[in-house]
């Protein structure tokens, strides 16, 4: 995952939100099970938030329809 790609989240999200990574970083870089996380700036006004990247689908242009 890199700034700039297109991410929604894996889980079923009430709102269907769209959202762009505007940055990475790790959690907790002392933790044993670190996971990175990204800043997403979500589409309309929902706001940017830092959300772990395991819970982030990555969408592109290679996607099809129907393969959800």
């Amino acid at each position: 995952m890199n700034v700039g790609d297109l991410v929604r989240f894996k889980i079923v999200h009430p709102f269907k939100k769209l959202g762009i990574v505007v940055g990475i970083t790790w959690d907790d870089p002392l933790a044993e099970d670190r996971y990175p996380a990204a800043n997403i700036m979500w589409n309309g006004n929902y706001g940017t938030f830092w959300t772990q990247i395991q819970h982030l689908e990555l969408l592109n242009e290679s996607r099809r329809l129907g393969s959800v």
